[in-house]
C-alpha cells in the first residue's frame, strides 16, 4: 500500500511534461553514430583482486543472529544466597557495559545464537533480546542464568567464494573510470573536431541513421528515455553510458506522425512510475540490510 501511495503522489502530469515528452515521442532524428566502447582488454592481478576485497570487506557481510554471552551461576553448588548474591553482581557488570573479572563464573556461552540451539526457557529469552531489551536474567530451582545481547553476529563470504564477481565488479569499476576520464575529454574535443577524427583516433566505425525515433537510440544504444531530451536537437551529443561513450551528430531533427496527447499521457505515466518505484526501492534498500550485486545492478539500469 505503501508503494501505491508513493505512486499516486507523483501520478499528477503537468502540461508542459506532456507538451515535452509528446515532442520527444514523436520527433525523428538523422545525423550520424559513434560508440567508443570503452576498457576491452582490461584485466586485474590477484593482489588487485586481495585488496579490493579487503577494503570492502564489509559489502560482503552475511548476517548469521544475534552475538550473546550467557553466563550460569550454579545454585545447588553455591547455595541459595551466595548464587543470588553472585548473579546480581553479574547482572549489575553487564548493564554497566563491565567486564566480568570473576573467574569462577561460568561462560555458558559466547558467540553467534542459531535458532533454538539452547533450551526451551533459553531459547525464548534470547528470542526477547535486541537494541531495546539487552540484557535477560533467568531463574531456575538449580541455575541461575544472565545473558546479553551485544549486536548482531556477522561472517563474511571468503574471497575465493566471490573471487569471479570480484573481478567482474573491479573491472566494471575500472571501464567507468576510464570511461568518465574520455567523456572529459571528449567534451572539449567534439566541439573543435569532426566524428571522423574522433572515430580514426579511437579506431571505432561510424553508423548513420535517418529519421529514427526514440525507439532506436534506446535499442541500439541503451539510452535511457529521460535522458533524451539530451540530444533532441541538432548538432554533436556525448553521453557517458558507463561502459561506452556515444557521441550523436544530429543533423536533421522533425516530427513524425503525432500520436496524440492521450498516447503523450501514457508515455509520460511510465517513465514517471519506473522513476519513482526506483527511488522507492532506493529508500528501502537504505533503510534495510540489502545489498545488490553491482553487476547485476549495471544490467538492469
Amino acid at each position: 500500500s505503501h508503494l501505491f501511495s508513493y505512486i499516486d503522489l507523483g501520478m499528477y502530469i503537468t502540461d508542459e511534461e506532456v507538451k515535452a515528452l509528446s515532442f520527444i515521442r514523436n520527433v525523428l532524428l538523422t545525423g550520424k553514430a559513434l560508440v567508443i566502447n570503452v576498457g576491452n582488454g582490461i584485466n586485474v592481478s590477484e593482489k588487485e583482486l586481495k585488496d579490493y576485497y579487503e577494503k570492502n570487506k564489509d559489502k560482503y557481510k552475511v548476517k548469521e543472529g544475534k552475538k550473546i554471552v550467557i553466563f550460569k551461576v550454579d545454585v545447588e553448588k553455591l547455595g541459595k544466597d551466595e548464587a543470588n548474591r553472585k548473579a546480581k553482581e553479574i547482572y549489575t557488570a553487564l548493564k554497566n557495559n563491565q567486564e566480568i573479572k570473576d573467574k569462577s563464573v561460568e561462560v555458558y556461552f559466547k558467540g553467534i545464537y542459531k535458532e533454538k540451539s539452547l533450551s526451551e526457557k533459553l531459547n525464548k529469552e534470547v528470542a526477547k533480546l535486541g537494541k531495546d531489551k539487552n540484557i535477560f536474567f533467568l531463574k531456575t530451582d538449580k541455575e541461575i542464568f544472565i545473558g546479553k545481547y551485544l549486536g548482531e553476529g556477522y561472517s563474511y563470504k571468503k574471497f575465493d567464494e566471490i573471487k569471479d564477481s570480484l573481478k567482474e565488479e573491479l573491472i566494471l569499476n575500472k571501464k567507468k573510470s576510464i570511461a568518465e576520464k574520455i567523456y572529459k575529454d571528449l567534451s572539449n574535443e567534439i566541439k573543435t573536431k569532426s566524428l571522423e577524427d574522433i572515430a580514426s583516433k579511437y579506431s571505432e566505425n561510424i553508423a548513420d541513421f535517418k529519421d529514427k525515433g526514440i525507439t532506436y537510440f534506446i535499442n541500439q544504444f541503451g539510452i535511457n528515455p529521460i535522458n533524451l531530451e539530451k540530444i533532441v536537437s541538432k548538432g554533436k551529443h556525448i553521453l557517458n553510458l558507463g561502459d561506452r561513450i556515444v557521441i550523436l551528430d544530429i543533423t536533421a531533427v522533425k516530427l513524425g506522425e503525432l500520436k496524440g496527447i492521450s498516447m503523450a499521457k501514457m508515455f509520460v505515466n511510465g517513465l514517471k512510475q519506473q522513476a519513482i518505484i526506483q527511488m522507492y526501492i532506493d529508500k528501502l534498500k537504505e533503510n534495510a540490510d540489502i545489498k545488490i550485486n553491482p553487476i547485476l545492478k549495471e544490467k538492469l539500469n
